[in-house]
């Protein structure tokens, strides 16, 4: 199982979002993407 860990500023105010995801099962969370999330999806 290997766990991928990413971090980075979204938006206008550049608030931390946050994307952890198992790739052996593809299954993953995204975090505070804000009004991003489709485009960060």
């Amino acid at each position: 199982m290997t766990i991928n860990y990413k971090s980075f500023p979204v938006g206008p105010l550049q608030c931390n979002c946050t994307i952890i995801g198992n790739t052996s099962t593809g299954k993953g969370y995204l975090i505070d993407p804000g009004g991003d999330a489709e485009r960060i999806l």
